[in-house]
């Protein structure tokens, strides 16, 4: 058989093919398995040798690993691996200075980088846009504003401008910033930080260290104190207090104790120091200078601050820096108001030496980059440091010379301290029990009284906002002072004193220290302390009985649960009251005890939980009249309580009237809550002004304001809001009208009624839309060539089927609503009486058509017989009536 002529070639003319198309150079072609292995033989023999080495070395390895050890090694590693993903994370997806805590963060931090910490100004400069020209142009605006303005006025007569009927602190720029500033007693001070600073500024206080500018005090410098005890009283006893600061009271020229000022600090040294709010700087001058003759003011010469907190020593130590010789002496070596006198380095002082001469200083240090040493002829600044120590107010007063109060600050904020304002440091003074000046010194003089008509005033504003559905009734609730204590209830306003009314005063020390004796025959005991007081100062008796107006200050815990507020009313208890409350198991069970004014003895000026205490806890004053009375049942109860004064707190505009959701309470009628809790009937008789009522009369008044809330919407809605029926009623409101009148006072009616029905959602619900009253008269349209088809064509009135179904389901919700309101009145009237369809005429041209109160809207239901009724109201025009079913 001849070859097949389509098979291959065979091997050898393959192998003479492959190698005709091979390259020219020389080349081996590996024709076997054998020659293969022969020529990877050496590169075998490396594989297996490190295959054998890497054998041999896992060996070699441990049995166990100890995980902590291998961690350890490669902590780097690992801590390198976390910041890369951390800044990854924060590069990825937020700004260089949202990284910074709150109080670090600057609005203008985005375009300006310099509003940042130095060790993130590079990236926060990488991250601005190149075309961000903002700061530039804020920087161009301030050179502009340094110049002056169009008037030729310079920056510093602007803002000097602004302080005409006010004066800034020193601080006021740093202030202004970062807190709430309020216009008071004569200057613009900080009230609150922007941040939370409620726990923070306890923290502060217990744990480290708060400051506050008290630069705004002013003080008065005297010569001697000859004549300066017909003006005090307290505890200032002349030169015995050598170089310390005594708390004193003082009082108009021998008035005394009915002519209150307020307090003062007495700081006794080469001269005489007083130190004075500002609320009565003016009236305590002018008593000073009657008493004493000569005397200097030193407003706008002294800064202040005030620190308080278990740090502040070494918060001191760290911001000042006492020169060569001396050193700041521990709390523990100095006693309670001392006053110590300190010279510190003055590194911000016009430097007295060039730069030679600093550099030759340090080349003689032994370690070079160490500070240099304070020599003699270096700056100073003189400062003086009060200490006090007063339970929670643990701290120092510091005085020095004005213009050092802005660094000094910078410095506090820096050292991590909490700079606060007016209401942290009335917070300070509630915590640690001791009055504030004015707050807690109401009635009893003239800067109290005026604390108390402007705290008035802003919370009479408050409530005067609220809606009346919103606030409390302080009327209807009986509540005598809601704003103000009014202490006519426990003063004789008939007593007279020197041929003069009554008024409150202020029981102080050393008064207050023989509190014990006065609980037998206290009227004569306290007119006889009064007036040996006086006739130790020169002063003439008094011949008046002084008891019944006397007032003193309290601290109140609350035994329970339970937080006072501001002017919560003082009760004093009954001795049976008082046993049935110490005896009781559960406070709780005792329920309401209605009470008598009678028994009122007191207001509370500062109330709120305490975060030292864990409970309750307030200021305020009480007659002393009615604390002897509250001692004496004290000593005669039971073993439990005795020593102990119990009263009553009562918060007034604590209770509201809630209304509610008729519809989803089954109808029920308006109901009382207090502090948001629902009342049961049978505690509102322990209301003070609770009267019984004529049940009849209250419920038909409830049913009306029920039928006036619920239903006027609805009604208006029928009126205003549905086209067909402000057809009718537009004439009847312009009827009365003059010609001018006529074109724009029934739509400025409709306009009025239609904001509230915006607001409601029931304008234009079931009815037509602005937008389709024009067609309401065309029920056929015509089309070019004569021929006439419905609205419902697709071409020309494909929104007719919209407008049927979107009037259908607004008329289903509309109904929602009505039957809402009328479930509640037909069970009170009966079942039925709502019901059923009713007819109502529109227009003598038009049929009549039926409307049903469960559709909410004239929904037409077709033609009926062609009988129109008449007109009946003369008011109507054209014989057209609106009937409302």
């Amino acid at each position: 058989m001849a070859p097949n002529s389509k098979a291959g070639p065979s091997r050898p003319n393959a192998t003479r093919e492959a190698a005709a198309y091979a390259p020219k150079y020389k080349t081996k072609v590996i024709q076997s398995t054998s020659e293969l292995l022969r020529h990877q033989k050496g590169k075998a023999k490396e594989t297996i040798g490190a295959a054998f080495d890497v054998a041999q070395n896992v060996k070699n390895l441990p049995g166990v690993i100890r995980v902590e050890a291998f961690v350890e090694a490669r902590a780097m590693e690992i801590l390198a691996f976390q910041n890369a993903i951390k800044s990854a994370a924060t590069f990825g997806n937020s700004r260089v200075f949202q990284s910074l805590p709150r109080h670090l963060r600057r609005r203008a931090a985005s375009h300006n980088p310099k509003r940042v910490p130095k060790r993130l100004r590079k990236r926060a400069a990488a991250e601005i846009d190149p075309g961000d020209n903002i700061a530039k142009l804020h920087r161009k605006r301030a050179k502009l504003r340094a110049k002056g303005d169009l008037k030729g006025r310079s920056r510093t007569e602007q803002l000097l401008a602004r302080q005409r009927n006010k004066t800034w602190l020193p601080t006021h720029i740093w202030h202004a910033k970062r807190f709430h500033m309020v216009n008071i007693w004569g200057h613009r001070l900080p009230l609150t930080p922007t941040l939370k600073s409620f726990r923070p500024a306890y923290r502060a206080t217990r744990r480290r260290c708060a400051v506050s500018d008290t630069s705004y005090y002013g003080i008065l410098e005297l010569d001697s104190d000859a004549g300066l005890e017909r003006v005090t009283a307290g505890r200032y006893a002349g030169d015995r207090f050598e170089h310390r600061k005594a708390d004193v009271l003082l009082y108009h020229l021998d008035t005394y104790p009915l002519g209150l000022i307020g307090p003062a600090e007495i700081i006794r040294g080469d001269k005489l120091w007083i130190r004075i709010h500002p609320s009565i700087f003016d009236e305590a001058f002018a008593a000073i200078r009657a008493a004493v003759g000569v005397v200097r003011d030193l407003r706008g010469e002294l800064d202040s601050f005030e620190l308080v907190g278990p740090m502040s020593e070494e918060v001191l130590s760290r911001v000042l820096r006492p020169v060569k010789g001396e050193t700041f002496r521990t709390a523990y070596t100095v006693s309670t108001f001392m006053i110590q006198g300190y010279k510190v380095r003055d590194n911000l002082a016009k430097p007295l030496f060039r730069k030679s001469d600093l550099d030759r200083r340090r080349q003689h240090l032994r370690n070079p980059g160490t500070s240099l040493r304070p020599l003699a002829q270096d700056a100073r600044l003189p400062i003086m440091l009060i200490q006090r120590t007063v339970g929670d107010m643990h701290g120092y007063t510091l005085l020095l010379p004005r213009g050092w109060s802005q660094y000094l600050l910078t410095a506090f904020a820096y050292a991590r301290c909490l700079i606060s304002g007016l209401a942290e440091r009335r917070v300070q003074h509630r915590e640690a029990g001791v009055a504030c000046f004015p707050e807690h010194f109401g009635a009893v003089c003239k800067a109290g009284t005026e604390w108390e008509d402007r705290k008035a005033g802003e919370e009479t504003d408050r409530w005067e906002r609220k809606p009346p559905g919103k606030r409390p009734e302080y009327g209807l609730l009986g509540t005598p002072a809601a704003f103000k204590p009014d202490w006519s209830f426990m003063i004789d306003e008939e007593a007279t004193v020197n041929g003069s009314s009554a008024t409150p005063w202020l029981v102080q020390t050393p008064i207050l220290e023989l509190l014990p004796h006065f609980r037998v025959n206290a009227e004569q005991t306290i007119s006889e302390i009064i007036n040996a007081f006086r006739s130790q100062r020169n002063m003439p008796p008094i011949t008046q009985d002084l008891y019944p107006s006397a007032l003193i200050q309290v601290r109140i815990n609350l035994l329970g649960r339970g937080s006072p507020k501001d002017m919560a009313y003082i009760y004093g208890l009954s001795a049976e009251e008082r046993e049935e409350w110490l005896s009781a198991e559960d406070t709780q069970t005792i329920g309401e005890v209605k009470p008598d004014l009678n028994t009122l003895v007191g207001y509370v000026t500062t109330g709120n939980f305490s975060l030292s205490r864990g409970t309750g806890h307030a200021l305020g004053s009480v007659s002393l009249k009615g604390y002897l009375g509250l001692l004496r049942l004290a000593e005669v109860g039971s073993e439990m309580g005795k020593g102990r004064a119990l009263v009553k707190l009562v918060v007034p505009g604590r209770w509201a009237i809630q209304t509610g959701d008729y519809s989803a309470n089954g109808g029920k009628l308006p109901y009382i809550t207090h502090l948001g809790h629902f009342v049961r009937p049978r505690h509102l008789s322990s209301l003070p002004s609770w009267t019984e009522v004529d049940e009849d009369k209250s419920e038909a008044g409830l049913w009306t304001a029920y039928i006036e809330q619920s239903l006027t919407d609805l009604v208006n809605h029928t009126l205003y809001s549905l086209p067909p029926n402000y057809t009718l009623l537009a004439p009847a409101q312009s009827g009365p009208l003059g010609p001018l009148e006529r074109h724009y006072i029934p739509q400025r009616i409709r306009a009025i009624h239609k904001t509230r029905l915006e607001h409601a959602g029931l304008w234009g619900l079931g009815g037509s839309t602005d937008a389709e009253e024009p067609k309401e008269g065309k029920e056929a349209a015509v089309v070019p060539g004569g021929t006439e088809i419905p609205r419902g064509w697709a071409g020309w009135g494909a929104g007719r089927e919209v407008e049927r179904r979107r009037r259908a389901w607004e008329g289903e919700q509309l109904a929602k609503r009505a039957r809402g309101v009328l479930d509640v009145l037909s069970r009170r009237v009966g079942e039925g009486y709502f019901g059923g369809e009713r007819c109502v005429c529109t227009s003598p041209r038009r049929p009549r058509m039926k409307a049903s109160w469960w559709n909410g809207s004239m929904l037409r239901t077709g033609p009926t017989d062609a009988h129109i009724e008449e007109p009946q109201d003369s008011s109507l025009q054209d014989g057209r009536r609106l009937c409302v079913a």
